[in-house]
């Protein structure tokens, strides 16, 4: 077992440490096998990190606040350890693959990476190799804080068999497999229970259809717990991953202070909850989207958000048959920008005007026909190519612009008062604050 082996323990056949600090009591009777000569020197602490996690757990709806999550919103956490056969190093695609076919106003994907990639490869290469996802809208969290909060917060976790994965299957979280190394777990360990308890994806197989499904089987399975008192899918898991929940810090204490020959304090030490602030990331800015929008009645629609700029195969995604591009003037890829029939500008700097930033739009990018920017922080300004000019309420320039776009599409005709869109997890509704004729 990785870590508990002669090679990793001993010198001349003598322990190289003074203490040993295991999780579990399985672990220590796992060591008193493998190395009989260091058994001596273990010790039962059981996990700190796993502890912030227990002790933090009531505040998960102020992490899904901090990272955006509205209730109806599906997180997506993706989490992969090191070594070539991790998931990045396995599958680097599924990041950018998950990016391309969830709808953005519905889903939300972050990314936990091991400290080992970060410091091995470096920040610079690790947000280079997802740079695309990340244009998408993926939010990667850093090595050292914030990871623990992002597993409470999740819906649903892509993960290895790294501890990350572990980490939020022990905290009840729905887990699916995208790069498990069966020959990287030890037997009886925690990776090899949740090897055997967690559902694999299949890489052949619509990746948003095994997503929902996993939710949907979880609810379901719950339901069933529930109905016969059964424990949760993943109780196996949490059992193994600490002998003493909630004492690890307080054993951890106990020991530094016997080895440096000093009294324990008598103030207990106490297990600091993870605050919310640690992942108040901002949500990247996504700005290129292919959008299916569809009118079901007059003046509303169902929107469907796809991130445009993804390197990846799209051929045989049938459901952007009738998508259309919604791009923002800023997007680094003139490519897109040049094909987009709907384009969105920036707001006006002091000294511009909305009417010369719409027409310089219009002027440079022959292709769009319908240009949208925001004229402030609840007013958004539509032009089109035949100068009609629409005056909306609301924020969210890209939908409003995707909007005014299907109601060319479908007709034209009299604006209604309100353009309504049902975004999958959320209902947004645009009022008219006016228009002129062409």
């Amino acid at each position: 077992m990785f870590g508990l082996s002669p090679e990793w323990l001993l010198y001349n056949g003598r322990p190289v440490a003074s203490a040993l600090v295991l999780a579990h009591e399985a672990e220590l009777a796992r060591l008193a096998t493998l190395t009989p000569a260091a058994a001596h020197i273990g010790v039962v602490a059981g996990d700190p990190a796993y502890d912030r996690m227990l002790a933090s757990a009531h505040l998960r709806m102020h992490y899904r606040e901090a990272l955006h999550v509205a209730p109806a919103r599906k997180l997506i956490t993706v989490c992969t350890t090191w070594s070539q056969r991790s998931l990045l190093g396995t599958w680097p695609q599924l990041f950018r693959e998950l990016a391309a076919c969830l709808p953005r106003d519905e889903y939300r994907i972050v990314g936990v990476v091991h400290p080992n990639t970060w410091h091995g490869h470096g920040a610079w290469q690790v947000k280079s190799w997802l740079a695309d996802a990340r244009r998408a809208g993926l939010t990667l969290i850093g090595p050292t804080e914030g990871w623990q909060a992002v597993l409470l917060a999740s819906d649903l976790i892509v993960g290895d068999f790294g501890a990350t994965t572990c980490y939020g299957a022990a905290v009840g979280i729905p887990t699916l497999l995208a790069g498990f190394s069966d020959a990287d777990v030890a037997p009886d360990s925690v990776g090899e229970l949740l090897g055997r308890l967690a559902p694999r994806i299949n890489r052949y197989e619509s990746l948003r259809t095994q997503l929902d499904k996993a939710l949907e089987d979880d609810r379901a399975a719950e339901d069933t717990r529930s109905e016969k008192n059964a424990p949760p899918r993943y109780a196996p898991i949490a059992e193994l991953m600490s002998s003493c929940p909630g004492e690890s810090i307080e054993r951890l204490r106990a020991l530094c202070y016997r080895h440096l020959k000093l009294p324990v304090p008598q103030a207990k030490p106490v297990t600091a909850i993870i605050p919310p602030e640690l992942v108040a990331i901002p949500t990247p800015d996504v700005l290129a989207d292919l959008v299916v929008c569809t009118t079901t009645s007059r003046g509303r629609y169902t929107v469907s958000r796809y991130p445009a700029a993804i390197e990846i195969d799209r051929s045989t995604a049938d459901y952007l048959d009738d998508a259309f591009l919604v791009v923002h003037e800023n997007h680094p890829q003139q490519a897109l920008l040049r094909e987009s029939p709907v384009v969105l500008g920036t707001a006006p700097a002091a000294g511009q005007s909305l009417d010369d930033i719409l027409t310089a739009i219009l002027r440079r990018l022959p292709a769009a026909r319908v240009v949208a920017v925001p004229a402030d922080n609840e007013t958004i300004i539509v032009r089109i190519r035949d100068d009609r000019r629409i005056i909306l309420s609301g924020n969210d320039t890209g939908l409003a612009a995707a909007l005014v776009y299907e109601w060319l599409l479908t007709g034209g005709g009299e604006l209604p008062p309100e353009l309504i869109a049902d975004t999958g997890a959320d209902r947004v509704v645009f009022s008219l604050r006016g228009s002129a004729p062409a």
